[in-house]
């Protein structure tokens, strides 16, 4: 791909791309479900803010004077949370929302915060899921910064990538397949990025997850079982066989 991806096209020398992967989630192992049919892969938002209050001295300034923009940061990382819960509950879609970096300046123990950093990792298999989860987050941290008095100096992307659907008629070999094989089946979208977002800008792409214990990955406790590892192979194998048949 030679690092640049939005040079790929469609070839006509590809006729599908299959990839088998370990799910790197809970949902299989969970479920006691044997595969999982990728029905997409997540769009990723990375998502700056920064917050400007009022730097004090954390003994003489009392708590109804201050502007802590790092409390004010706290309660919007909390309406994260809560606002990608909420539309889990009401069966909008996938959509979760992590908040995995905190700066706070000056960062000393006895000055109140002046200015918090926050980076956020918000994915969902759907678009518009996401720019509606970006519209709905702005204006309760909009909310939240007015009513604390504290300034939102920074509010950006940092990076933006598209959610990827697999083929459909793909899918469907991979679950006649799966029955084939008699192995349970589960389709859910894939939470992390792959390599087979791209190849499905070259080809018509499908992933196959088998369980991850514990749902680690990339880390020294990753495992999947080998008896796991077979089933998912005898799937993939059976779904290509399938779909070259055609």
């Amino acid at each position: 791909m030679g690092g640049k991806p939005q040079a790929l096209e469609k070839r006509d020398d590809i006729a599908a791309a299959f990839e088998l992967h370990i799910e790197q989630g809970q949902v299989l192992e969970a479920g006691g479900i044997a595969v999982g049919i990728v029905s997409g892969i997540v769009g990723i938002i990375r998502l700056e803010i920064v917050l400007h209050g009022q730097a004090n001295h954390a003994g003489t300034t009392p708590m109804p004077l201050r502007h802590d923009a790092l409390t004010a940061a706290a309660e919007i990382i909390l309406a994260a949370e809560t606002l990608a819960q909420e539309m889990a509950a009401r069966g909008e879609g996938y959509v979760v929302a992590t908040c995995g970096q905190i700066f706070a300046t000056p960062n000393a123990s006895n000055v109140i915060a002046g200015e918090t950093r926050l980076v956020f990792d918000i994915r969902s298999d759907q678009r518009a899921l996401m720019l509606h989860y970006l519209e709905q987050l702005q204006a309760r941290a909009e909310g939240i910064t007015a009513r604390r008095g504290i300034a939102i100096a920074r509010w950006a992307r940092l990076t933006d990538t598209a959610p990827v659907l697999a083929d459909t008629a793909l899918m469907a070999h991979l679950q006649a397949a799966a029955e084939a094989v008699g192995a349970s089946q589960l389709t859910l979208p894939s939470g992390a990025g792959h390599d087979s977002a791209f190849l499905a800008q070259i080809a018509p792409m499908v992933m196959l997850f088998v369980p991850s214990k514990d749902g680690k990955s990339h880390c020294p406790e990753e495992w999947t079982d080998a008896e796991a590892l077979a089933t998912g192979a005898a799937v993939l194998q059976a779904g290509i066989e399938g779909f070259d048949g055609e």
